[in-house]
Parts: structure tokens; C-alpha cells; sequence
């Protein structure tokens, strides 16, 4: 079995955001000719939180309201 190690920096630029690591993780798959397998994918920072879920903008903006109504 294959077993590949990496990691990828993400940087934000404000208190609430999401960024889309999708392209990021295809192209570790596609560098490393993967072609069937499991991804992990980890924050290492208590402050983030990955979810995983389709990239819909109206989404999105549902979530960031909820999330300052909960979290202020």
C-alpha cells in the first residue's frame, strides 16, 4: 500500500473564513499518481474546523450567519 505524507499552509486574512482546500488536496493525488485510497485531511490549529460538505456559495453565507450568532 501506498502511503503519502504531506502538508499544505493555509493562511487567513480574516476572523471568519472559508477556504476551499479541495484543489489543493486533487493536485497531492494527481502529483503522487493516486489513484484509489482514502484522504485524510487534519487542522492542526484549535481554532480551525474542516467540513466537509459541497462548495455552495448560499451555503457558505448561511453558515457564516449562523456561526457570528452563536459565536459573537
Amino acid at each position: 500500500m501506498k502511503v503519502v505524507t504531506t502538508s499544505v499552509s493555509v493562511t487567513s486574512g480574516r476572523q471568519l473564513e472559508f477556504i476551499d482546500v479541495t484543489p489543493s488536496v486533487r493536485e497531492i493525488i494527481r502529483t503522487h499518481a493516486i489513484a484509489d485510497g482514502l484522504v485524510l485531511v487534519s487542522a492542526r490549529h484549535t481554532t480551525c474546523a474542516l467540513v466537509v460538505r459541497e462548495f455552495q456559495p448560499a451555503l457558505l453565507e448561511d453558515l457564516a450567519g449562523l456561526l457570528r450568532e452563536l459565536i459573537p
